[in-house]
């Protein structure tokens, strides 16, 4: 189990010692708010360094086998045209005898026109080879993992300040570079440094990888994965090449079940409780009520838990699980006013969904993309919380690595979305949008929406004023 798996793991069973006596919220959010719970994990550079070694040396073993495979022979009898055959077994020439079906008679003579042969098939798909071509998918499941894990480090300019755009105004990003100071620092990893030795690894065993993954001993062999245990056969055993592969397999995958753990489970669990850290750390949701909910794993070890509810000056929030996915919603309710329509009061208020995403790359994201295109018809925005964004998709996305002490105020910025009211000429922003400044605007029920930047907003009373409530900013959907 890897560095991060290992965490979780550990991190999962922490939390189950906590709750575990009474499985109440408020078992957690004290000892969240004493800072009993490890939400941080220090990067080991060394430890990484060491596995990419590691892998390094075993697909050096397997180009070899690559080279030189373990080969099956197969015979098999054939019926095949005599001119073709070449010389035949004593078998052969018997069995030919006795098929007068083979026959052809050439005027008062007899003389085969076909005869019973051998085949002799040459196969590198055998037993051997598929352990092989399954390390090599073992290798590079964990490989990606700690590929990815790296992603902490901001090693460009748009990824440490999540923007594809660049402007020269008062929030420009120029403005955090003290002027005239340069070289800049605080950017950029220093090549002496111990990234740079890793991600050379890195590069060198993607590379390593992708070949053995274009070739057809390893094409062939990995259509009918391995499930069962791995027989130690007398290749396996006997063969240095082969035996090395196996020792590496038994020593860092056979006692590893992929159904035990789950990557996406554990990160959605992490997502839950580093929230709940961030309530507790900021005095939020502490009620009797709340103290008395229920949290606790279910059968999947999936973390379940009842609403909280809290109020921050004109806003309450909802905190709810989505029962049918692995997602959360946040209700935000703003409270100073009832807004009225054809006579009837109600409270305004807006619905944000969480989707957790353990990896945040091209073929996550296929699947991402459907899942937001369908949640947005019933909530203000779909925030995806991953824990590496590897296609640096800043727009909703939330990063969230066991890595970096920043979650408190990724969670601050993240409900400071959610009430960004502001006193405005709400005439002015009946017919123009507050976030893009387009024209196409348009009226449903009671909320306002942009053509141009798909923005949500809605008008509140805020004391005696008029105010703006910006409820979503662009939205793709």
């Amino acid at each position: 189990m890897n560095k991060i798996a290992n965490y979780f793991d550990k991190f999962n069973q922490q939390v189950k010692r906590t709750i575990h006596k009474d499985s109440s919220f408020g078992s957690l959010y004290n000892a969240l708010k004493l800072n009993k719970i490890k939400l941080n994990e220090k990067y080991d550079f060394d430890e990484v360094k060491t596995k990419l070694e590691e892998f390094g040396r075993v697909l050096d073993e397997v180009i070899s086998i690559i080279y030189s495979p373990h080969i099956e022979v197969s015979t098999s009898d054939i019926v095949l045209r005599s001119e073709l055959s070449g010389n035949l077994s004593r078998d052969s020439f018997f069995d030919t005898t006795r098929d007068t079906k083979l026959w052809k008679r050439k005027g008062k003579e007899f003389s085969p026109e076909y005869v019973h042969t051998k085949e002799h098939i040459d196969t590198i798909v055998n037993y051997e080879n598929r352990f092989v071509a399954m390390l090599v998918s073992e290798i590079n499941d964990e490989f990606e993992i700690l590929r990815n894990s790296i992603e902490f480090v901001n090693d460009s300019i748009e990824e440490k300040f999540e923007t594809k755009t660049i402007t020269y105004g008062e929030h420009s990003i120029f403005n955090e570079f003290e002027e005239f100071s340069f070289p800049y620092e605080g950017v950029f990893v220093k090549p002496s440094s111990k990234v740079t030795a890793i991600n050379e690894l890195i590069n060198k065993i993607n590379r390593r990888l992708k070949n053995i993954k274009g070739t057809d001993f390893y094409i062939l062999n990995s259509e009918k994965r391995i499930t069962e245990a791995i027989i130690p056969t007398n290749v396996i055993m006997h063969d240095q090449k082969y035996n090395y592969c196996y020792k590496y397999y038994r020593n860092n995958y056979l006692y590893v079940h992929e159904d035990e753990f789950s990557y996406e489970t554990s990160f959605y669990n992490y997502l839950i409780v580093s929230l709940f850290s961030y309530l507790a750390h900021s005095r939020f949701g502490y009620s009797k009520k709340n103290m008395l909910s229920k949290i606790y794993f279910d059968e999947n070890d999936r973390l379940r838990f009842s609403p909280i509810k809290f109020n921050k000056g004109v806003f309450s929030y909802f905190v709810m699980e989505d029962d049918s996915a692995s997602g959360v919603i946040i209700k935000t309710q703003y409270l100073e006013n009832l807004v009225t329509k054809n006579k009837k009061a109600y409270k305004d208020y807006a619905t944000y969904y969480l989707l957790p995403v353990f990896n945040l790359n091209e073929d996550s994201y296929k699947e991402l993309d459907q899942k937001i295109l369908n949640l947005s018809k019933d909530y203000e925005n779909v925030i995806s919380i991953t824990s590496a964004n590897i296609i640096h998709d800043y727009n909703y996305v939330l990063t969230l690595s066991i890595f970096k002490e920043n979650h408190d105020i990724l969670f601050k910025n993240l409900f400071a979305s959610f009430n960004m009211l502001f006193i405005v000429d709400t005439d002015e922003y009946k017919y123009k949008c507050p976030i893009c400044g387009s024209k196409n605007v348009y009226q449903s029920e009671s909320e306002y929406g942009c053509e141009f930047c798909n923005a949500k907003f809605s008008f509140v009373k805020h004391e005696n004023d008029d105010a703006l409530w910006i409820k979503s900013f662009r939205r793709k959907y």
